[in-house]
């Protein structure tokens, strides 16, 4: 009985843990995925196509790369 016991709880266990990693997989996919953002012009062509992420931006247009340096765009 112990036994089946100590199993019980190990599985449950590793359960959790896999479920875990799937929620810390989905928020870093959030993280990494590209959003349009309208509100802000691409500062190479000056068109609204830039797509960011939490850290990078790129121009949908003319294709310039762009990092977000304390909340500023900076070319790559």
């Amino acid at each position: 009985m112990k036994l089946k016991e100590t199993m019980g709880k190990m599985k449950e266990l590793f359960i959790q843990q896999q479920e875990e990693f799937e929620y810390q997989e989905l928020a870093k996919e959030k993280l990494e995925k590209f959003i349009k953002v309208d509100a802000t012009p691409c500062p190479n062509c000056f068109k609204p196509t830039l797509l960011r992420n939490e850290s990078e931006a790129s121009c949908e247009a003319c294709g310039q790369g762009f990092y977000y340096v304390n909340g500023a765009l900076r070319f790559k």
